[in-house]
């Protein structure tokens, strides 16, 4: 972690990220490296704000993964850490899943149920409208839940979660 901090510090002294896409996209991917780093030198809360970092200059799927694993691990307060993330790049659609899913597990049903029927919505997937259905369902709606998951199986017929979900609702 010391060696990747190193890197950062230098190369973000001596680079005007501002002027050069290029260099923007370097520095956010030893903000990826970085938070990576302090993952396994067991420090999540530095990772996290690495990773706030790293996505605050390019969206990355990396800088993303690199958030979700440090607020699992305890990092920064995962939802303010994820809401921090979405503010500064509300592009990544998979930072609002991970949110949702956090909300969720978290027995936020409702703000959970707000989150997936957006991406529902604005990116109709499999994995999203079986997300949106747990969420209504989590909420005690059992009847929408279930046609969330029949969306979702209609949308991706080969979708094997899909077909889980909505087999699993029609049994309960």
């Amino acid at each position: 972690a010391e060696g990747a901090a190193e890197v950062l510090a230098e190369y973000k002294d001596s680079v005007n990220v501002e002027d050069d896409i290029k260099k923007r996209d370097n520095l956010a991917s030893i903000y990826a490296y970085h938070a990576t780093a302090l993952l396994a030198a067991e420090a999540p809360e530095a990772a996290a704000e690495q990773a706030v970092a790293g996505l605050a200059l390019k969206p990355s799927g990396r800088v993303a993964a690199a958030l979700n694993e440090a607020a699992g691990l305890g990092g920064l307060e995962p939802v303010t850490s994820f809401q921090a993330a979405i503010k500064a790049n509300p592009e990544i659609w998979e930072l609002k899943r991970d949110l949702g899913k956090i909300l969720l597990s978290a027995d936020e049903a409702v703000a959970a149920l707000k989150i997936f029927a957006e991406l529902a919505q604005a990116k109709p997937i499999a994995v999203h409208h079986v997300m949106h259905g747990k969420a209504l369902a989590a909420a005690g709606r059992k009847q929408m839940a279930g046609a969330e998951y029949e969306r979702a199986v209609v949308q991706e017929p080969d979708s094997a979660a899909a077909h889980f979900a909505f087999a699993k609702w029609l049994t309960d």
